[in-house]
Parts: C-alpha cells; structure tokens; sequence
C-alpha cells in the first residue's frame, strides 16, 4: 500500500462507523514501534495502526560501512604511533619479562 495514497484515502472507524482521521505514530521507530500512521476516530476516540507495506530491504548493502573502516585505519594508525614514541620503554618491559621468567624457570628448576 503506498503511504501518500493510505494518508488521503478516507477512513472510517471499525468501531462505530464514523470518520476516522489519520494521525502521525509519534512513537514511530522508538522501541517496537513500527506503524507509521494511526487512525483515530473523531467521534467515539477508537485508534487502531494503520496497515503499510514496508519497502524491501536491499540484500547486497555492505556490513561495514566506510566510517568503521576509517576509525579502525585510525585506531591502528594510533596504536603503532604509541609504539614508535615507546620503543625503547617497550624494549626494557619486553626484557624485564625475559629475565623475570628466566628466574621462575630457574627457581622451579632448582
């Protein structure tokens, strides 16, 4: 159903018969929502969702969009600054590991 042609077309209400009038959801894509318009009925107050068909979706979007692929770029532009600026720091913690196992292995050994 087209939605410019479910918003003019007449509505009556299912409950008493009267003139029902078409109402923006203003819940619309909040929660569950998922019914863009009501219909209200002017004399007895009745609203009921009004029916749309929901355009497919296309299958073949991409997953990642391009903003993901630009922020892991930069993530990891970041991290291997991190560890330029860090080298030598990285180089005396990677050595303090070294000899800290050595003298577990040597202590266990013993």
């Amino acid at each position: 159903m087209n939605e410019s042609n479910a918003r003019t077309r007449p509505r009556w209400c299912s409950r008493c018969g009267a003139r029902a009038r078409v109402i923006e959801n203003p819940y619309y894509g909040v929660g569950l929502a998922v019914h863009r318009y009501l219909t209200g009925c002017t004399r007895c107050g009745f609203v009921e969702f009004l029916p749309t068909v929901r355009a497919p979706r296309a299958e073949s979007q991409p997953i990642a969009s391009a903003d993901d692929a630009s922020r892991a770029a930069r993530l990891q532009g970041a991290v291997r600054g991190w560890a330029t600026k860090s080298r030598v720091s990285l180089f005396v913690l990677g050595g303090l590991i070294a000899v800290t196992a050595g003298v577990a292995a040597f202590a266990l050994t013993r």
